[in-house]
């Protein structure tokens, strides 16, 4: 083995985090960040698809530099670290968690040059996965993180964060330390920042300073509030990804929710600080191996900016329990009486929380953990490194196992955007069309993609089509069957038209509909394809339909994550990218959900040929990563039939029919529905449409002159409008609304039903047609509309006057931009690397 180099006069420690892309980058940022200011550091780490991207949100723009390098699947893994390995130009290597990618990529790095190498514990890695995990292709998964186990005390030197972990492998406590200097009440405007997070003097905040999961205590204190039901408390979590999907399971809970745009971790501070009380409510249940080993770092957090901390007694936390610093629940007493209690004798909560804080300077604070850490550096540094026989021998099991992956030339390259195959194409010949949508609601809403598969197909302009919902598990059908509430949610209609498509029953002559059903975590034991099958999939499915005979259009919806492989695998002649919306503005701009949506634009808007939108802000967003976005927005599709039975949940309806279709979800303004509503008993209210994302709907209810009734498909859907006397597009003011461009406006019109909007962007093109839109704000306003629409009554639509913005002129417009990027040279990304 061969010795490291002379050692330098300013050394340099390389610390390795398992996965850059999301918190695993936490800890090993905080230990970087501890050393820095006796040596230089970097931070390495494998980037893995499942966790995104790019460099975890909170230290994207963090001072340390980390270098990346792309985590696979073994074998190929193997060889991404041998490489990284050979790159790490650094005098001693700690390692962040005894995982596979982290610990293997420390042993291969001091076999390069014998150096020091620090293994850090901070979790029960083990606890974090079920029985279902034991993939041996994931190097971070549990088959390869049990067989680390047993090297935890190979390391030339152990450090753990807490003393229950050290009570269980032994190891030099390196806590979850905060830099005094950042982390300091004193150096923030509490009144300002509350001021700018929205909270007003009078609240009483509490603060999961996380990633809010239902297991993480969220839920039970989002109960006790509704049971104390006192409006001055309010609940602050960070606004990510993982909170989208919890206010799913809330229903009224997500009143005394406060999101906090998910921060940097130089931010972080001065929110903790902003907080009345911090809540860390793991379970405390001795069998729950994460709660037995983890410290949260959340708790030095609070302890740090003096915020009284509501913890649970977990062994982790009994040091900081016993020197009384901290409120702690359990017992018979109910959480909503321990919160009242805390409030109750605030002045108390607050004399301990800052006894805290001497704590935190004594024990958790940089300057007090650095006492620690760099002579523990210091002394690996003037000895030779030992001989490792166990770790050298996990390694050659390595190369053993994964012979190939290792071999000299087998190191991985950058993956290139292959240009487009062009061939020669004889004026107005027939192509063929395959379209991927974003989801799997094809048929039911006659959305955007829907109108133009519909109309594409009637344009003659292709010889077959073949159209991919997104590819989705036995577990996730069976689960939005069994979520669906009622009439008001999509979710059966969803299960029932994937089932026909599997069935081919939504097949016609020159259409096929197909949807990629594979195995997920609890149906391994099904004869179901892996979700990693999906290209090869699909590329049988296009040679089954004869396509790649005649010249090729991919038309895609840029949010599918899968588009960027499919593109470069399958190599079609011509690559449409549909941006409907932006779907980034779901999300908190720092979240990953935020940044892995952004990314997927980026990569597939760089493999296409033509880029549309459907409004000018859209497109406004996209021309970063596509300089040439048309502007294509949606259009009327006329009914086929003038006249229409009365549909049954309306013929007992007396009096005007005021009707809304479409998404019943947070982008209506509900306050103005419900002003309007009972300002006009004598008119009836009626919604078509799926509360299957927010319930918040339902509070209208109780009004007699409110009717719900339920989802309905496209064809009846228009039937609906067809008898409404007036529509109604309400929509909030908002970043999302402000990137749409609604669908149901020219439903509406095209029907010939006078309309009454909320002042909302992109509806420009009707709206400056005479009499179609009139634009109200406020419930006064509204009723005021309305009434002068029912004055002017329905008319028959104008279709001379409409045929601009007709689905057959939208369609025309984009088939002159696909043929002319069919004749036109090969886009030059030969030699594009991916970002």
């Amino acid at each position: 083995m061969p010795d490291a180099t002379a050692r330098r006069a300013r050394p340099k420690v390389a610390v390795l985090a398992w996965d850059i892309g999301h918190n695993p980058l936490g800890r090993a940022y905080v230990l970087a960040d501890l050393v820095r200011r006796r040596f230089d550091v970097e931070i390495w780490g494998a980037q893995f698809p499942r966790y995104g991207s790019r460099i975890w949100a909170p230290l994207r723009h963090a001072a340390i530099p980390v270098h990346g390098f792309a985590g696979e699947s073994f074998p190929a893994h193997l060889a991404a670290m041998e490489a990284a390995a050979a790159r790490i130009d650094a005098d001693a290597i700690w390692v962040s968690k005894p995982r596979l990618p982290s610990y293997a990529l420390g042993m291969l790095a001091t076999e390069v040059a014998n150096r020091p190498l620090v293994l850090d514990v901070d979790d029960d890695e083990l606890a974090f996965f079920g029985r279902d995990q034991r993939d041996s292709t994931l190097p971070f998964g549990e088959t390869w993180t049990r067989a680390c186990e047993p090297l935890i005390g190979a390391a030339d030197q152990l450090t753990v964060s807490n003393d229950a972990i050290q009570a269980r492998v032994g190891g030099l406590i390196v806590p979850h330390a905060r830099d005094e200097t950042t982390f300091d009440p004193q150096r923030y405007d509490r009144d300002e920042v509350r001021r700018r997070l929205g909270i007003d003097p009078s609240d009483r905040v509490l603060l999961f300073g996380g990633t809010a999961r239902a297991h993480k205590g969220v839920v039970e204190v989002l109960q006790a509030l509704e049971r104390l039901d006192d409006p001055r408390y309010r609940f602050a979590t960070f606004a990510t990804g993982e909170l989208d999907d919890l206010r799913k399971q809330l229903g009224p809970l997500e009143r005394w929710l406060l999101p906090i745009p998910y921060p940097r971790f130089d931010e972080l501070a001065a929110i903790v600080g902003a907080a009345d009380l911090a809540c860390v409510l793991q379970d405390p249940d001795p069998d729950n191996a994460v709660s037995r080993s983890q410290m949260p770092a959340k708790v030095t957090d609070a302890l740090a900016m003096a915020v009284p901390c509501l913890v649970s007694p977990v062994p982790p936390l009994r040091p900081l329990i016993d020197a009384g610093v901290l409120q702690v629940f359990g017992g018979d007493t109910a959480l909503e009486d321990q919160i009242t209690a805390i409030f109750t004798h605030y002045d108390d909560a607050v004399d301990r929380a800052r006894q805290g804080r001497e704590v935190f300077l004594e024990a958790y604070s940089y300057a007090a953990v650095r006492e620690v850490v760099e002579p523990m550096i210091e002394r690996l540094l003037d000895r030779p490194a030992p001989q490792r026989p166990r770790l050298d021998a996990f390694v050659t099991r390595l190369r053993d196992t994964f012979p190939a992956a290792s071999a000299p030339g087998n190191e991985p390259t950058h993956a290139r955007v292959p240009a487009s195959r062009k061939r020669t194409v004889t004026p107005g010949e027939p192509y063929d069309l395959v379209m991927f949508w974003k989801q799997n609601d094809t048929s039911i809403y006659g959305r955007r993609q829907d109108m133009f598969l519909k109309y594409l197909e009637r344009s003659g302009r292709f010889h077959t089509i073949v159209h991919f919902d997104n590819p989705i598990t036995p577990e996730a059908l069976i689960k939005n069957y069994a979520l669906a509430k009622g009439f008001s949610d999509q979710r059966r209609l969803v299960v029932h038209q994937t089932v026909k498509r599997l069935l081919h029953r939504r097949d016609r002559r020159r259409v096929r509909h197909r949807t990629y059903v594979y195995g997920g975590r609890r149906t391994k034991l099904l004869p179901l394809p892996k979700e990693t099958g999906y290209v090869d999939y699909v590329a049988s499915m296009l040679a089954r339909n004869g396509i790649g005979a005649r010249p090729t259009v991919f038309w895609v919806y840029p949010t599918n994550d899968d588009l960027p492989a499919l593109i470069d695998a399958l190599e079609p002649d011509v690559v449409v990218a549909d941006v409907v919306d932006d779907d980034r503005a779901w999300h908190t701009a720092t979240s990953p959900a935020y940044d892995r949506i952004d990314l997927n634009y980026e990569r597939v808007l760089a493999r296409s040929d033509v880029v549309v939108a459907n409004c000018t802000p859209v497109a406004d967003s996209m021309r970063a990563y596509a300089p040439d976005v048309r502007v294509v927005p949606n259009a009327c599709d006329f009914p086929d039939s003038v006249t229409t039975p009365t549909p049954k949940e309306l013929r007992g309806l007396r009096g005007p029919i005021i009707g809304y279709v479409g998404n019943l979800s947070t982008r209506i303004d509900i306050d103005l529905l419900d002003a309007v509503a009972r300002a006009r008993p004598d008119w009836q209210f009626v919604f078509v449409g799926s509360a299957h994302f927010d319930q918040s709907i339902h509070r209208l209810d109780p009004l007699a002159n409110v009717h719900f009734v339920g989802v309905k498909p496209y064809d009846e859907a228009q039937r609906f409008v067809a008898h409404f006397d007036v529509a109604l597009i309400p929509h909030v003011d908002n970043e999302m609304t402000r990137s749409m461009n609604p669908l149901k406006a020219y439903v509406y019109v095209a029907a010939g039903v006078p309309v009454v909007s909320t002042p909302i962007a992109n509806l420009d093109e009707l709206a400056d047609l005479e009499g179609l839109i009139t634009i109200a704000n406020g419930p006064d306003e509204f009723v005021a509309a309305i009434e002068a629409a029912l004055r002017t009554g329905k008319h028959a639509p104008d279709r001379a006057a409409l045929a601009p913005s007709s689905w057959p002129a939208r369609v025309d417009a984009v088939m002159t931009l696909i043929d002319a990027a069919m004749t036109a040279p090969a886009r030059d990304s030969e030699s594009r690397e991916l970002s």
